[in-house]
């Protein structure tokens, strides 16, 4: 089964597709790039802390490349997500706790959506994206941050642009030229905001700390804010629309919240694989990867392994432990507030038995990240 995780996936059944992938064969596959793409859980699983596999990109020759792709090549190295080594760990230790569980107010803030949402729209089709999904994504960065909803609604569309080249790899000057527009934009917020100190949240502490380091720098600080905005919108907004789908379910109506949240993060999986390089030859199912080979680590598929979660595209509560917030060095940082977020959400709607049915859902074509385009319906 080979896999192109830059086709378009439009009139595909993709968690069909992905539950295939961890079925079949040895669970690893070429895609028709040349990458490895590792699908079963159990695969999954013991890679991701694996010092075989790193996130830094092998050394290239960039003399050919333009030099706006030099300049955005130069702001991702800092990113976490694209570090290793010491200076991803000193990163690391910056961050450790700067993201944790959401205060009480924000999750008031969270929680209210669904409750106005259910006034407005009593008996009518709304979006369950423009209404609930994209403003509680708004509002959790907002707390993370410390900014107005304002600041964090221009620091979001910003996010979008870099994600744009990230997920579904811009190949244009003029696009690679938007990322690095984005970033200084970004870079311009963020000092500001740091000479100012007007920002007092953990992670903004957590970003001056980091700017300050003689061994990081602004620069490293930057990237912590550019993948934190980029890693936590559009999965967010992917996980509360799952979260939307499923509210109809009995599972949801009967079920304890924080396992039914668990199910949400496991069935969205919102970045379906993780990106990883072979540091040496390594064996894998019988096989031999080169050193400096792509590995594609397949959350998505992982998680739809119908090894490890019977019925896999159905919600229940008693579940082993997904990978939807990746493993090892590179566990995401934010995963409490996620689930934080969740929680509220679904807290409110067992509490009033609300439940959301679909009418009209779209999916992006993507198959490297789980992105909706409508997902209209009415309270029921």
């Amino acid at each position: 089964m080979l896999i192109d995780t830059m086709a378009d996936y439009s009139t595909e059944d993709v968690p069909a597709l992905l539950a295939e992938a961890a079925r079949s064969g040895s669970g690893v596959h070429d895609t028709t790039v040349g990458d490895v793409v590792v699908a079963s859980y159990a695969d999954v699983r013991r890679l991701l802390p694996d010092r075989c596999l790193t996130t830094k990109r092998p050394p290239s020759d960039t003399s050919g490349l333009s030099p706006v792709r030099r300049a955005m090549r130069a702001r991702y190295v800092k990113w976490p997500l694209f570090s290793d080594g010491d200076y991803h760990a000193r990163l690391r230790a910056h961050l450790q706790g700067a993201i944790g569980k959401l205060d009480d107010d924000a999750l008031s803030r969270i929680g209210a959506h669904v409750t106005r949402a259910h006034q407005r729209h009593a008996s009518d089709t709304f979006s369950w994206l423009e209404t609930i999904s994209e403003p509680v994504s708004v509002d959790v960065i907002a707390a993370v941050l410390g900014s107005s909803g304002e600041e964090t609604e221009w620091l979001v569309e910003k996010a979008k642009v870099i994600l744009e080249e990230l997920a579904w790899q811009v190949t244009d000057e003029e696009g690679f030229a938007g990322v690095v527009s984005a970033m200084e934009s970004v870079a311009q917020w963020l000092d500001a905001a740091l000479t100012h100190g007007r920002l007092t949240t953990p992670f903004m502490t957590a970003l001056s700390a980091i700017s300050q380091d003689p061994e990081l720098g602004f620069d490293a600080a930057l990237g912590a804010l550019c993948q934190t905005i980029t890693g936590a919108y559009d999965p967010l907004v992917a996980a509360v629309s799952v979260l939307g789908l499923l509210s109809g379910s009995p599972s949801f109506a009967h079920g304890e919240s924080a396992g039914l949240c668990e199910e949400v993060l496991r069935l969205s999986s919102p970045f379906r694989f993780t990106r990883r390089f072979a540091t040496r030859p390594i064996e894998l199912k019988g096989r031999v990867i080169p050193a400096h080979t792509r590995v594609l680590l397949g959350l998505g598929p992982a998680n739809l392994d119908e090894t490890a979660f019977p019925e896999p595209r159905e919600p229940g509560t008693e579940r082993r432990a997904h990978v939807a917030f990746g493993g090892g060095s590179h566990y995401c940082l934010g995963a409490e507030a996620v689930r934080d977020s969740l929680r509220a959400l679904t807290g409110v709607m067992t509490e009033h038995g609300f439940a959301f049915e679909a009418s009209n859902v779209v999916h992006h074509p993507s198959l490297a990240i789980l992105r909706f385009t409508t997902v209209d319906g009415r309270w029921r």
